[in-house]
């Protein structure tokens, strides 16, 4: 089961369950949806995630360090987006 780290609700325990086309609307950026930030992060996550290859992080050991780690490197967006983090703490078992 996915709970919000914000809200402490249960989202789901599915990729279905996880709407990734919610709209975020933002002054200066316009509209924008988590599935961009998740498009935008997948590749990094995945290395990071990964035990053969070498990076400066060796896997996230709890969501909020997934967060952190999330909201740090989202694209001209620094706030909190709990589809993103649900969709990597559900795909890489976090």
């Amino acid at each position: 089961m996915i709970v919000d780290l914000k809200t402490g609700k249960k989202i789901g325990k599915t990729f279905e369950d996880i709407n990734l086309d919610r709209k975020i609307r933002h002054k200066k950026l316009g509209i924008l949806t988590p599935r961009q930030f998740v498009d935008a992060l997948e590749l990094e996550v995945s290395l990071i995630m990964d035990p053969y290859f070498p990076t400066i992080i060796k896997g996230f050991k709890d969501r909020n360090e997934l967060k952190d780690w999330c909201i740090s490197n989202q694209p001209s967006y620094k706030k909190y987006i709990p589809e993103v983090v649900n969709y990597f703490a559900l795909k890489y078992g976090i």
